[in-house]
Order: structure tokens, then C-alpha cells, then sequence
């Protein structure tokens, strides 16, 4: 046979054996779930490709016998070499499950299309000759070089030790593609032979890689592979001397005698002396191999050993965490860790980052806490099978493919590498989240032993810190609750008393106009009946009539505006308005007893507040009382301000800040309940704005239903209570600019820290 045919034949079968084996790939795969079907068609499509550009390669041998068909196919397989190139770029992608990134497979095509191009164009006119090889080349070596680059940029910025591996597995595999295809594109015909069957090495173990889901640790391979030559090359020099040191002793003059007792004896010692120096000589090698390439390992018994007794008496969540991450990072040195806790709410399942004592997570994690469903593929994979779950099963894995985009970012940005379920009696306690290892190589099975019983021994302690933290949580519920119960019975007294208070009050607040009804009415009988009745007389005597029936009805009416706040009937029209106008009717009772009593009153802002609209009759009835409050309990002399201000685009804000005796704390929400008095209800007098004048104490409990019906929100600042000091008190009020019924009412800020508290929706509001 001719050794042309016989190269052919060499090239046509190396040539198909690139696409074969990935069809094998392919066959093979489709029957595990776990391969990723994006590598296993790429890895088919590289093979069918490199394949193609092997059988041109093949039938370009026939240049001399069958120049057409032998042209034709060297053109293709010029072609080719920088097509091959463009799509190992997006393999490579794939290969190490990054997102592709096709740019590359295109260039690829479009450079060899213009090979292609010119190479027909220098064959028909002969212009440019061999201009096909030259582009060839260096499109071929231009994009290699690109695939170089991008993998070692990648590289360093990968984070995670899987992708690491994969894409140091990927590297031996490129070095047999890169000097296969040079030597089938650069070399003589039998050396491209040569580098086909180096590229199909290569294309094997791309396919053998992609058919597993879990590659050895390629940088622990070569620690070992340098530890191993090390020690032949050192054993190999131990023999070398001790053979060379044989044939010296068998050519010296004891040869002469080598029948002799002497000669054997010799011989014997030398045999000995081997023997005894050769364990020696290996252990010392293996301690220097050890020493020039350390190894990475650690004695798991040792420190699980260590791990079980420190955990043996914790109860508290926070230490046993930060003691199982301390054990993990010393251990492992990963560059994060984090332990959390999986409980079932109403809600679902919730997983809680515990909060150390210490550092509890390594390095930064997300939100601590997060709800998931119970039936979620994440829970159902680490409470079925007890099984670890890597990040990269996570994010290419069929199964997990429904898991909802918040948990998966959830998952993403806590940045870890492998989860361990922690479980006690079949029951999922909580999941230990360790992050890649700081020396970038990815977790060995002995590390996943390690931390599988890690979990194990940490699921007793954590049951055990569960139930005292449980105990403890209910205990402090108790605590709170009789707490509670406490205030609320002192509350329940003091409205007790309230009311009690309100029955004095209201007697004695209805008795007084009462009196002057009935005294005044018994006098107009009588001047009747003595007929000596003059026109003066009777004009004070229905004046004074006139004023009681006044006082009466307004402690009627302020009982009857308040029944109907409680029961949500109060009627209110909204309007388009002024909040100037709405002052100017609430001032108008007051503007008297303000000059009588000399209290200076300021008004700031109220004019530079946009119109609003809100019920104006209603409203102003509200401001009414706040201001009134502060007229009764400002001394002589005193200060009171009225401040409005724009808090946002639809809310407002109305302070009014009086000098008085002050709010205790303890009364500063209660003094809006009904019937509530400051001080001691039998020194009450009468009197709508004498300082400490008494009331039926319904004013404030009025103005916070009329404030809140219409959106808004009221609370009370004070540094305390003293008639002497006078600290003085401020009452706080924001409403929408455009009040609505079932409007949104404000929730009671925690303070003077905001200007307008957060909202919610209740259920009641005008009618």
C-alpha cells in the first residue's frame, strides 16, 4: 500500500473518531440527569467541526494525484482552523458554566469564510499566493490567544473553587488541542496525523469531563504527581549508586578471593546495609516532597474529636454558631461560612442567619432571614435525602429549576459553596453555608465527609440550644404578657376612676348651669306674679338663662359628637378650604380669655400651608379643643405657638406648643381616652379657661376622632409634669393636604425622630 493511502486512511479515522466520541458523549448523557445538555451539544458540535476539518485535512493528501478535490479540501481545511478555534471558545464557556458567548463562534466562521474567499480568489486568478494559509494562521493563533486571555482573566475573578477546577481541567485539555491542531495545521502530513490523535486525546478528556459531575482536584493531582516524581526520581538515584557501588565491589581485588568465607560475608553486609538504609532514605524524600510541595490536608478525627467536646455543654444559638463557623475556618479556611436555622411558621419555613457572639457569618451574606414553601425543591433535597447541595447543582441542575428568583438571588448573594443539612431524629434543624476555600481548589470528598459529620455532631447541641432558646423566648413572652396585664389593669383602674371622676365632674359641671336655670327661672315667676317686672330686669334674667342652657347644651353636645366618633357615624363634607380659615374659627371662642389671662400667642406658618380640603366645621371643632387644653393648663402670663408646616407632596404637619404644667410620660397616651383629668378631681372648678379649670374631659378624646377621621394622626411631647417649672407640652398633628373617606391613617411615631410615620389602612374613617 502506498504510504499516501495509508496516511489517508490514518486522517479519515482519526477524523471521525472526534465526532464519534462525542456522539457517545451525547448517547450516554441523555440517560443522566445530572449532565448539562448545553456541554453535551456543544461537545458534539466541536466534534462534528474538528471532524470535518480532519477529513479535508485527509483528502487534501490527494493534491497530487487529484489536484481539484486535493485543492479544494486544503482550501476547507485552511478555513476550518480558525472556525475549530472560534467555537472551542464557546466550549469553553460551557465547559466551565459560564454564560456564552457566541460573538467568537461567529467570528470564528466569518474569518474562515474569508479565507475561504480569498484562497478561491488567489487559486483562480493566482494573485496572493498561499494567502489562505497565511490568514488561516492567523486567525487560528488570534483567537487561541483571545481564548488564553479571557480564560485567564476569568480566572482570577472566579470566585467559585468549582468553576476554578473546571476551568484548570480544561487547560490540560486545551494544551492537547492547541498542539494537535499546530501540528495537523503547521507539520508535515505524518506529524498531523500525530496531532490529530493529541487533539483527540484532548476532545476525550473534554467529553470524559463533561459526563461527570464531579472532576478531581486538579491542583491536588499535581501536588501529588511532583510528591510521586520526587520520589522515584530519589528512589531511582538510590538504586543507580547502589548498583553502581555493587560492580565497583565485584571488579575490586576481594574478586580474587570471591570463593572465599571473606568475599560472602562481604557481600551479605553490603545486601544489609542496602536494605537497612533504603526505608530511611524513602521516608526522608517523602518529608522533603512534603516540605517543597506541602500538602492541605488536616486529621478530621482529631478535630471533630476537639469539635464534640466544646460543643457538649452549649445551650445558647449564638456561641454554638460562632463556635462550628471558628471550626470550620480553622479547619478549612474557607473565606465565608454561616449557620442557619430552619423553623416552620404559618408562613412557611424560614431561614434565619443566627447572630453570633462572635463573628457569626464569615465574610458578608444578605438579609438574615428569608421565608420559603415547604414544598420548595431547596428544602425538599436537603430534608429528603440529608444530602449536601453544591452552589453549581443550584444553578444548573433540572430540579431546581422552579425555585423561586428571590430565593435563588437569596441563595446567590450569600455566596456559598456547598449547603450541609443539620439534622436530629429526621428532622431539618438548620443548614451549615460554607463558602469556597480561600485556596481556590474545590471542597474534597473528604472535606464533604468533614463537614457531613460536623453537621451531624452539631445537630444534638443545636436541638438542646433550640429548646433553651425556646424556653427562654417564652419566658420573657410570660414576662411580657404579665407586663401587659399589669398595665392594663392599672389602665383599667385609672379609667375606673375616670369614670367615677366623669359622674363627679359631669354632676357637678350640669348641676352648676342647672342652678342658674332653675334660680333665674323661680325669679322670673316671681317678678311675674308681683307684676313689678321691668323691661332691664327681665333682659339679665333671660341673658343669664341664655348662658346656662349654653353650657348645657355644649357638655351634651360634646357627649353626643363623641358617641357618635366611637361608633364611626359622624358625618363629614369634605370641602376645598384654608387651613388659615380653619384657625380663624378655631381661635375665634378664644381670642377673649387669651387677652383676659395675658397668654401671648404666636401663629407661624399657617398662611404658606397650600389649600387643602377637609371638613371645616369639624376640623376647626378639633383645633378648638387642642387650643383650649392649652389655654387651661398655661398659667397667667404664659406663651403658647401655633406652627404649621408643609411636611411633604400630600401631608402637612400643625404643632401647637404651649408653656404649661406638662404631660407626665406615663399619661401621654392616655390623656386621649375619655373622661380623663389631670389632678385630683376634688379640687375641680368650673370654668371654660381658668388655668387648671376642670371639664367633662371629652376635649381631647373629640379632637383625636375628628383628626383621625380625616387621615391624619395626633400625639403629645413633653418633658414631664411640674406646676411649678412649667416644662410645657406639644401636640403634634399631621393630615393629608386632601382628606377622602376611608382614608389612610398614620401609625404613631416613636418619637420626634420623623415627621410623618409610616401608614396603614383601617378599615373605618368618615362616613
Amino acid at each position: 500500500m502506498s504510504s499516501w493511502i495509508f496516511q489517508v486512511i490514518i486522517w479519515a479515522v482519526l477524523a471521525l473518531a472526534q465526532l464519534l466520541l462525542p456522539l457517545g458523549l451525547l448517547r450516554y448523557g441523555a440517560k443522566m440527569r445530572h449532565l448539562d445538555r448545553r456541554t453535551r451539544y456543544l461537545t458534539v458540535i466541536y466534534g462534528a467541526l474538528t471532524a470535518t476539518w480532519g477529513i479535508s485535512g485527509a483528502l487534501s493528501i490527494f493534491a497530487h494525484r487529484f489536484p481539484p478535490t486535493g485543492e479544494i479540501a486544503a482550501l476547507l481545511f485552511d478555513a476550518l482552523a480558525p472556525t475549530t478555534a472560534g467555537q472551542a471558545l464557546v466550549l469553553e464557556r460551557a465547559f466551565t458554566q459560564e454564560k456564552e458567548d457566541w460573538s467568537w463562534s461567529v467570528a470564528g466562521w466569518v474569518w474562515g469564510a474569508i479565507v475561504l474567499i480569498l484562497g478561491a480568489y488567489s487559486r483562480l486568478t493566482g494573485a496572493l499566493p498561499n494567502v489562505e494559509q497565511l490568514l488561516a494562521a492567523v486567525g487560528w493563533i488570534g483567537l487561541w490567544s483571545t481564548l488564553a486571555f479571557s480564560w485567564q482573566r476569568r480566572h482570577k475573578q472566579t470566585e467559585w473553587a468549582f468553576r476554578r477546577n473546571r476551568a484548570l481541567y480544561w487547560t490540560w485539555a486545551a494544551i492537547w488541542l492547541v498542539t494537535g491542531q499546530a501540528l495537523a495545521l503547521f507539520a508535515s502530513r505524518p506529524l498531523g496525523a500525530l496531532g490529530l490523535l493529541l487533539h483527540l486525546l484532548g476532545l476525550t478528556v473534554i467529553t470524559i469531563a463533561a459526563s461527570r459531575r464531579y472532576l478531581p482536584n486538579v491542583r491536588a493531582a499535581i501536588r501529588g504527581g511532583l510528591r510521586f516524581s520526587i520520589l522515584i526520581v530519589s528512589l531511582t538515584v538510590f538504586f543507580l549508586f547502589a548498583l553502581w557501588a555493587l560492580s565497583s565491589f565485584s571488579q575490586s581485588p576481594a574478586r580474587a578471593i570471591s570463593s572465599s568465607p571473606l568475599a560472602v560475608l562481604l557481600a551479605i553486609v553490603f545486601a544489609a546495609a542496602v536494605a537497612l538504609l533504603y526505608e530511611p532514605y524513602r521516608a526522608f524524600i517523602i518529608h522533603v516532597g512534603q516540605i517543597l510541595i506541602p500538602r492541605t490536608g488536616y486529621h478530621p478525627e482529631e478535630t471533630l474529636r476537639q469539635y464534640s467536646l466544646a460543643i457538649g455543654n452549649i445551650i445558647d444559638l449564638d456561641h454554638l454558631a460562632t463556635v462550628t463557623l471558628k471550626t470550620v475556618n480553622d479547619t478549612l479556611e474557607v473565606q465565608r461560612a454561616a449557620v442557619i436555622l430552619v423553623s416552620e411558621e404559618e408562613r412557611g419555613i424560614c431561614l434565619r442567619l443566627l447572630q453570633g457572639t462572635g463573628e457569626t457569618s464569615l465574610g458578608e451574606c444578605p438579609s438574615t432571614e428569608i421565608l420559603i414553601d415547604d414544598d420548595s425543591p431547596l428544602i425538599e433535597h436537603l430534608a429528603g435525602g440529608g444530602k449536601a447541595l453544591f452552589q453549581h447543582e443550584l444553578a444548573h441542575e433540572t430540579a431546581f429549576r422552579n425555585l423561586v428568583p428571590r430565593i435563588r438571588e437569596w441563595l446567590k448573594d450569600m455566596g456559598m459553596e456547598i449547603y450541609v443539612p443539620i439534622f436530629t431524629q429526621s428532622t431539618l434543624l438548620g443548614i451549615l453555608a460554607v463558602g469556597p476555600p480561600r485556596s481556590g481548589e474545590p471542597f474534597s470528598r473528604q472535606d464533604q465527609s468533614f463537614l457531613s459529620t460536623l453537621a451531624s455532631q452539631t445537630g444534638i447541641a443545636l436541638k438542646n440550644a433550640r429548646m433553651f432558646a425556646d424556653m427562654r423566648a417564652l419566658n420573657r413572652e410570660i414576662t411580657q404578657l404579665n407586663e401587659e396585664l399589669q398595665r392594663a389593669i392599672k389602665r383599667a383602674e385609672r379609667l375606673d376612676r375616670a369614670k367615677t371622676d366623669f359622674l363627679v365632674i359631669a354632676s357637678h359641671e350640669l348641676r352648676t348651669p342647672l342652678t342658674h336655670v332653675k334660680g333665674y327661672a323661680d325669679l322670673l315667676s316671681e317678678l311675674c306674679n308681683t307684676r313689678a317686672v321691668e323691661r332691664e330686669e327681665i333682659a339679665g334674667v333671660v341673658q343669664s338663662l341664655a348662658k346656662g342652657a349654653r353650657q348645657l347644651e355644649t357638655i351634651v353636645k360634646a357627649i353626643l359628637d363623641l358617641s357618635q366618633i366611637e361608633e364611626e357615624k359622624m358625618v363629614l363634607y369634605f370641602a376645598p378650604t384654608t387651613l388659615e380659615a380653619v384657625m380663624r374659627m378655631s381661635l375665634q371662642s378664644w381670642l377673649k380669655p387669651l387677652r383676659l389671662r395675658k397668654i401671648h400667642l404666636e401663629i407661624e406658618g399657617i398662611d404658606a400651608i397650600p389649600p387643602i380640603v377637609v371638613d371645616l366645621q369639624r376640623l376647626a371643632q378639633a383645633f378648638a379643643n387642642l387650643i383650649s387644653n392649652a389655654i387651661k393648663y398655661t398659667p397667667d402670663g404664659g406663651k403658647i405657638s401655633i406652627q404649621a408646616r408643609q411636611v411633604d407632596a400630600v401631608h402637612f404637619k400643625v404643632s401647637i406648643i404651649d408653656t404649661g404644667i406638662g404631660i407626665r410620660p406615663s399619661d401621654r397616651e392616655i390623656i386621649f381616652d375619655k373622661f380623663f383629668q389631670t389632678g385630683d378631681v376634688n379640687q375641680h372648678v368650673s370654668g371654660t379657661y381658668r388655668f387648671m379649670g376642670g371639664g367633662p374631659g371629652l376635649g381631647l378624646s373629640i379632637a383625636r376622632g375628628i383628626i383621625e377621621a380625616h387621615g391624619g394622626r395626633i400625639w403629645a411631647v413633653s418633658e414631664g409634669y411640674d406646676e411649678t417649672a412649667c416644662p410645657g407640652s406639644a401636640f403634634h398633628v399631621i393630615l393629608p393636604f386632601e382628606a377622602r373617606r376611608e382614608a389612610r391613617r398614620l401609625v404613631a411615631p416613636a418619637g420626634e425622630e420623623g415627621d410623618l410615620p409610616e401608614t396603614k389602612t383601617s378599615s373605618s374613617g368618615a362616613s
